[in-house]
């Protein structure tokens, strides 16, 4: 038995929900009546008096908007060809991860919009904030004017069953898995229909990178408003997300850094203290055990305590860099001379790299001396957490789509097509 979440909010067994989304008829991608869907949803949940007490249900409110579902239907024209035609892929199952409460919105808003059923296993812990965003959903999604669409988005919340997990795998055409590596690896084991496509996204590492000359120049205000991007990469979800950065790359001499280092630190801590931000107890003990075993073990050179919520652990090298973290604001700091210093050190599960102060060029150069080995995305500080369709080097809107060769008798592809 399986709680409806969004919406009914009735329990339903596995084979009466199958049967729903077996007969749910799928809109076309960007559909009028779901973009109007989103719209509503956006504004209803800026305007929840609840979710303003959390800065990520409001991003996400922001990052829905029409103008991001308008950017996003340019995007899919934009793939569009003259030998093939972008369709749905029917059925997309979502396992979203305990640990971000709002990834499961943005997998299920990419996926409705190419016009996809979707279902969705939600967390099994409920938090304010996924409760809030259910809620709201539910409401819109109870409206007269999306009468059509209740039957192609199921929110379901159910425990730890395989059996459940892989009734719906069969299901799907495309089943999407978010979480840690053994939350993957398990599902993995769950067999899927022999057309079925699957996207992982396991644990990942992310870091962040400041070109210290460049810092050393700002003014204060500049300082921190460089502190307070910071705190939104790394605080939102107590630096537990995959993109948040847990390691801080300095460029620049070592006089540079040490300014640079300073300045940034403060003005983040000024941050925590403007928004509130407290490192819970436990949190700041596992930070201070963290940083007691690495210097233990030689791999510290100093450790900084620049409040509760900012503990900092000077390292050696990149060589002494440990790809776990206890969260709540720990950060292990490296200095280089040159971005490809970083290119023996990054590793396939190397994820996001948020940057400051760098050309274009240098984070290019970096790419290509990558040569695909890891990091797959840079973006620039603030922006780790923001959401886009492309993700762990995939296109989602590609993803979660089918493209289906069309050819005449006039016309024939060109041969390397």
């Amino acid at each position: 038995m399986l709680d409806q979440v969004v919406s009914s909010g009735e329990p339903v067994e596995v084979e009466v929900l199958a049967g729903r989304l077996r007969s749910a008829a799928p809109t076309g991608p960007f559909s009028e009546v779901t973009r109007s869907l989103l719209r509503e949803f956006s504004k209803r949940l800026r305007a929840h008096p609840a979710a303003k007490a959390y800065p990520e249900v409001q991003a996400l409110a922001f990052s829905i908007r029409p103008a991001w579902i308008n950017e996003l239907h340019r995007e899919w024209d934009r793939l569009a060809d003259d030998f093939s035609v972008l369709v749905p892929r029917g059925l997309a199952f979502h396992v979203p991860p305990g640990n971000v409460d709002t990834v499961f919105i943005y997998s299920w808003a990419l996926s409705a919009l190419v016009g996809n059923t979707n279902v969705v296993r939600l967390p099994s812990t409920a938090t304010d904030q996924v409760n809030v965003i259910c809620e709201v959903l539910g409401s819109v999604l109870e409206s007269d004017e999306f009468t059509s669409l209740r039957p192609t988005a199921a929110f379901v919340r159910y425990g730890h069953d395989d059996d459940v997990t892989a009734a719906l795998s069969k299901l799907a055409d495309v089943r999407v898995v978010w979480g840690g590596d053994e939350t993957v690896s398990r599902i993995r084991r769950l067999p899927l229909s022999p057309a079925t496509v699957e996207m992982t996204f396991p644990d990942r590492f992310s870091l962040v990178a400041f070109d210290a000359p460049t810092v050393t120049r700002l003014g204060d205000s500049d300082v921190n408003w460089v502190g307070r991007a910071l705190y939104n990469d790394v605080y939102w979800f107590n630096q537990l997300g995959c993109s948040s950065p847990r390691l801080v790359i300095w460029r620049g001499e070592a006089e540079q850094c040490i300014v640079a280092r300073d300045r940034v630190y403060q003005a983040v801590v000024r941050a925590c203290d403007e928004r509130g931000y407290e490192t819970p107890l436990s949190a700041h003990l596992a930070k201070l055990g963290f940083a007691f075993n690495l210097a233990a073990e030689g791999s510290a050179t100093s450790i900084r305590y620049f409040s509760n919520e900012a503990t900092v652990v000077e390292l050696c090298d990149l060589s002494a860099v440990r790809r776990t973290s206890p969260g709540g604001g720990f950060f292990l700091d490296v200095r280089v001379d040159t971005l490809l210093d970083l290119v023996d050190f990054v590793a396939r599960k190397d994820q996001t790299l948020t940057h400051f102060g760098f050309e274009r060029a240098d984070l290019v150069e970096l790419v290509a001396a990558l040569n695909g080995r890891g990091i797959d995305r840079l973006v620039p500080v603030g922006q780790a957490m923001t959401f886009s369709r492309y993700w762990d080097g995939y296109d989602l809107l590609q993803a979660f789509s089918r493209r289906v060769q069309v050819l005449d008798v006039h016309r024939a592809a060109p041969a390397n097509s």
